[in-house]
């Protein structure tokens, strides 16, 4: 129990109080941020089980049914707003970082600054809520330079991010690459790998348990990256600014040449509580790129 506020579950029944995280055992990374746990307020906070130890099931409040239709797992991008779950960094974006009409069924984000930047980012995001999940999206997006990148992203903060985009490479071309950023440490995993020019791109991400895994797709033909990618850092106990934030996952764009080259994303998928792909110790397929390597945003 970290904190909390009391809250009666009906009329004329004790009180409950309590803020509490979903951890991975046996690590103590909570990447979900805050989640309500519950006890008796008598005075004084306790448990109603009588030990200091929160029950993993509770009793049924005895209340009626209030059913609440299920989100959708797909945002198409195909209203002129954007759905209440999107959430911006800091400030709310305009009409200079985001669009819905320039392309109807899409959204087109312009090119902004730096994943580091501390002003004007072209990024939105939705909360993680569970620790398995698949998250994908198709994006339209064809870079000039290297520092013209576009993609999916789960984010913590400014220092703390993995970062699953599209850019270019003056040797390769058009490459799909990710970034990952540990409390200001960058490394590029897989290096850059080739992907198809003048085509949309799929990017997708498979959470489980704190570890994530990588595809990209041109068309319905999805090519697994090899391995996993801790992800477990993405949490209030590992970053080391920040905090209470949770984990995110969305999407950006960045033009570091101040150009604002925009990507147009199709749609957004996430999908909770269960992962398409087997056990995560399995190797798979692996695409030839440019060898691991550090970089900075």
């Amino acid at each position: 129990m970290v904190h909390g506020a009391p809250v009666r579950k009906a009329p004329g029944t004790a009180q409950s109080c309590g803020c509490g995280k979903i951890c991975r055992k046996p690590q103590v990374y909570a990447g979900t941020g805050n989640r309500i746990a519950t006890g008796d307020l008598d005075g004084w906070l306790r448990l109603a089980n009588g030990t200091n130890v929160p029950d993993e099931k509770l009793p049924d409040p005895d209340l009626p049914s209030a059913p609440f239709p299920g989100l959708p797992d797909r945002d198409d991008f195909d209203t002129d707003t954007l759905d209440i779950r999107w959430q911006f960094l800091r400030v709310p974006l305009t009409e200079r970082d985001y669009s819905l009409t320039e392309r109807p069924g899409f959204l087109r984000l312009f090119g902004g600054d730096g994943l580091g930047s501390r002003f004007r980012q072209s990024l939105i995001a939705q909360r993680v809520t569970e620790m398995r999940a698949e998250i994908e999206t198709v994006v339209e997006f064809e870079p000039e330079y290297f520092k013209q990148m576009a993609g999916l992203i789960l984010y913590y903060d400014y220092d703390n991010y993995l970062y699953f985009h599209i850019t270019r490479d003056e040797e390769l071309g058009r490459v799909v690459t990710l970034l990952k950023a540990e409390n200001k440490h960058y490394t590029s995993p897989w290096g850059y790998i080739p992907v198809p020019e003048n085509c949309p791109i799929g990017l997708k991400m498979d959470l489980q348990d704190g570890n994530a895994a990588f595809s990209w797709s041109e068309g319905n033909v999805w090519h697994v990256l090899p391995g996993t990618t801790d992800a477990s850092f993405l949490s209030d106990e590992a970053c080391r600014e920040g905090w209470f934030t949770g984990t995110m996952a969305g999407l950006c764009c960045q033009d570091l040449t101040g150009g604002r080259l925009p990507a147009d994303f199709d749609r957004f998928d996430a999908v909770y509580g269960k992962v398409s792909r087997g056990p995560f110790s399995v190797k798979e397929g692996y695409f030839p790129g440019k060898a691991d390597q550090e970089e900075e945003p």
